[in-house]
């Protein structure tokens, strides 16, 4: 059941991410004609493609650890013997995760500072849409503690719960094991 929700969740997040993205690329692409084409642009859209890609970037975030796609260089990490990256990533998934803590605790003070500041022309205030920060490093947070679960248990010679990166299930395959 917790899997299920869980690919359900992930899918969502998918879907999320694009839907922002595609909603920045057309608001900008909104602005970009309307500025140059017909000389006449339109005042809220620099605030709206700014909020859409700050929660874009914030909330990308954890999809990265999610799906093992942020950068990282592995020169040496790839000769170590297995134990030895297991517990490796242990370690940095601890130091991220306490990061995110300072992170989401400083985001929740900077949003509270910002709350009742305009953006200028749109109507949300900057503070709700800085929640951003708190609600990506949340979720990285979350991520990086699944990710520890497992490094442990993989340590103590168990199975993983939580597949990140490669061999991820799409909710479509979810969807095709539940009809056989």
């Amino acid at each position: 059941m917790i899997k299920k929700l869980a690919r359900y969740y992930t899918a969502f997040e998918t879907w999320f991410l694009t839907v922002l993205f595609m909603g920045a690329f057309v608001v900008v692409a909104i602005q970009s004609v309307s500025r140059y084409l017909f000389n006449s642009p339109i005042i809220w859209t620099d605030e709206v493609s700014t909020m859409l890609q700050m929660f874009m970037a914030f909330l990308g975030i954890g999809y990265g650890i999610r799906t093992k796609s942020h950068i990282r260089i592995d020169g040496i990490f790839v000769f170590l013997p297995k134990n030895a990256q297991r517990i490796l990533s242990l370690i940095f998934d601890i130091a991220f995760i306490l990061l995110c803590i300072v992170l989401i605790q400083d985001g929740i003070k900077y949003s509270m500072s910002e709350w009742n500041v305009s953006f200028g022309t749109f109507a949300l205030d900057r503070g709700k849409a800085f929640l951003a920060v708190p609600i990506g490093y949340g979720l990285a947070l979350l991520y990086s503690a699944l990710s520890c679960i497992d490094s442990v248990r993989e340590l103590c010679h168990k199975e993983p719960w939580f597949r990140f990166g490669e061999g991820e299930q799409s909710v479509t395959d979810l969807e095709d094991e539940e009809a056989n």
